[in-house]
């Protein structure tokens, strides 16, 4: 799970080119896609309970996201 939040949570560098920008971004595509489909195995909540609080981590993470960027904009 480790290599998984390692991805969704890299922040490329401020002074970063377009092409690594995009690259982390496809990097964190695929990195929640692949949590998706770990999410839609039947057992994995059971079997790994790292997994299912890191899956809690990620959406607590992004609604928090998408709440400070609500609040930038004044929403």
């Amino acid at each position: 799970m480790e290599p998984l939040q390692k991805t969704v949570n890299f922040k490329p560098k401020l002074d970063a080119v377009k092409q690594e920008v995009d690259r982390n971004e496809d990097m964190i595509r695929s990195a929640l896609r692949a949590i998706a489909s770990l999410n839609r195995t039947r057992f994995i909540n059971f079997i790994l309970y790292k997994f299912q609080v890191f899956f809690s981590g990620i959406i607590m993470e992004t609604q928090n996201e998408l709440n400070d960027i609500l609040s930038f904009v004044g929403a």
